[in-house]
Formats: C-alpha cells, structure tokens, sequence
C-alpha cells in the first residue's frame, strides 16, 4: 500500500526532462490542475525557446548545465506556486524574461552551486504573490553577480515576506548580486521584507522602491568582508524608497569590514510605527547619504561602533516627528 501511495505521488506531477544540448524547441507542461516540472539538464537544452507552466498546479523549473535557459522566456499563469532554481549552471536564464500572473502562494527564484551570472539581466514582471517573495544566491551559492542588471516588478501585494539575497561571501571584488538593479513592488507587503548583502557591492546604483505598506520590519543588512552593500544609490536616477508605513521596526545595518555601506545613497521612508535603527561598524558608511523619514512613533537610533572614520560624514537627516528618544 504504502509502494502504491509513492507511485501514485509521483504520477500526479507532470516531468519534462530536456537532455538534448542546443535545443531550441518550445518547453510546455500541457496537463492542467497538476505539478509541473521541467528540467533543463544539458547546455542550451531550454535556450532561446519559450518554456511554458501552462495552467499546472504549480511549477518548478531546473536549470541544471551551462546556458540551460539562456535568453528564453518563461510564461507561467495563475497557478499555485513557481519556483526556478539555477543549481551550477552559468548564464542559466541570463538575459532571459519571467513572466508571471497572480500566485496564490511562494514565487521562489535562486540560484545555488557555482551559478556564475546565472540570473543576469533577467527582466521578472508578476502579478502578485500569495505567500512569500524570495530572489537570491543562496547559502549554497559560489558564483556570482546572479541578479545583477535585474529589473522586478511585482504590480499587486506580496502577502507574505519579501526578500531579496545574496548570502555567500565568495571574497571577490567583481561579483556583484543585484548590481545595477531596478526593483518595484508596487503594492503592499503582507509580512516584512529584508535585502541581504553578504557580497562585495550588493545592491550598489540600484533603484529600490516599495510603493505601499509593509506590515512588519524592514531590513537592509550588509555583512560582507568587503563592504559597499547599498552603496551609490543618489536619487533620482537610483535610491531606496520605502513610501507606505512600515508595521514593525526599519533596521539599516553596515556589519561589513571594509565600508562604505550606504555610501552616497538616498533613503526615503514613509511613516514607520516601530523603532528606527541605523548601524555603522566600519568606516565611510553612509557617507553623504540622506535620510528622510515620515512619522516615526518610537525611537530613532544612529549608532557607530569600531574603527569608523567618517561613517555618517556630511550625512543629511530630515524627519518630521520621533514618539521615542
């Protein structure tokens, strides 16, 4: 019985395998109210083609070589849930196009493995997101600048959390996640959202807005060895912009060795209902940043520890009323 019960498990997700290399055919799930998994296992099996999750249940696409999904362009509707994962794959989807309706729960595109550039210039347009919102070069990642060059936009709410990441210090100064990067959620967050720069320049001339609220806190951690998470970001060409009220608390945190964290970016927040924290442990952090803040019902906290020559220099602060110290 129990034999029977896997088998009938695994007959109910419809499996595309592509293992030809320099395949350039159309990939499309075709049974609706189903899984869907496709994975592209060879180099350019999926390339430059249309790789489609029709109206499954749900799809997750793998793209396991070389170029796998390199410039193709992927449709999904409004299913379940979609997940892509580039796992040591270079240039898995780059300059390639997501297309996504309304999901009713997570929407999940990582990159793990030595992914070089696996996600680069990828142009991702959702509807909106049911559950939780997760882009990132994993914990497992060891490539680099995955994200960099992208342009999201979600039009509707995330319901759940928002986070964008990259997590793996590889110790080089030329991978750069999320450089040079355009994201728009132009609804509200349901949860909290976290950008997570644990690389060298991670988020650095990007342009960055949340366009409605967030119920919960508010993350922008840098901990890499060196440094420049969220650096060059001047409006009105780049920035950080968060304009509906923020639930819980906005944390900003330079915990990296080598500075310039924040250096010469414009940060722009609505009203925040919890506590503001601003955190410098290395040098020429928020360096002629500035902050502009709404209403801020507890406290607002501006703190350097370490060696930190010139963390906060000609930095500008407005801020309209502090409930707290």
């Amino acid at each position: 019985m129990f034999l029977a019960c896997l088998l009938l498990v695994a007959a109910s997700a419809e499996t595309i395998n592509r293992d030809m290399a320099n395949d350039y055919s159309v990939v499309a799930c075709t049974e609706a109210s189903t899984p869907c998994i496709i994975n592209c296992n060879a180099a350019s099996s999926c390339r430059a083609t249309t790789i489609s999750c029709g109206s499954s249940a749900s799809c997750t696409i793998n793209l396991n070589a070389a170029y796998a999904a390199y410039a193709s362009t992927i449709t999904v509707g409004d299913i379940k849930s979609l997940t892509i994962t580039a796992d040591s794959a270079n240039y898995a989807l780059k300059h390639g196009v997501v297309n996504v309706g309304s999901l009713s729960g997570d929407l999940t595109i990582q990159a793990e493995g030595t992914s070089l550039e696996a996600f680069y210039s990828l142009d991702l347009n959702v509807a909106g997101v049911g559950g939780n919102l997760v882009v990132q070069e994993s914990p497992l990642a060891g490539g680099g600048r995955s994200f960099a060059f992208l342009a999201a936009t979600v039009a509707g709410n995330v319901v759940g959390n928002a986070t964008f990441a990259a997590w793996n210090d590889l110790g080089r100064l030329d991978y750069q996640p999320f450089d040079i990067s355009r994201i728009l959620l132009k609804g509200s967050v349901g949860g909290s959202a976290r950008f997570i720069s644990n690389m060298y320049g991670t988020f650095s001339e990007n342009y960055i807005e949340i366009t409605g609220s967030v119920s919960g806190n508010v993350e922008f951690l840098d901990t890499s060895a060196y440094g420049r998470g969220f650096c060059c970001n001047p409006l009105p060409t780049y920035g950080i912009k968060i304009l509906g009220p923020i639930g819980g608390d906005l944390i900003i945190r330079d915990e990296s060795t080598d500075g310039h964290a924040g250096y010469n970016t414009d940060f722009v927040f609505g009203p925040v209902l919890g506590d503001v924290e601003v955190f410098s442990s290395s040098d020429s952090s928020f360096e002629v940043s500035s902050f502009v803040f709404g209403d801020v019902a507890g406290s607002m906290t501006f703190n350097a520890t370490g060696y930190v020559w010139q963390a906060f220099m000609s930095m500008q602060l407005d801020a309209s009323n502090i409930g707290g110290d």
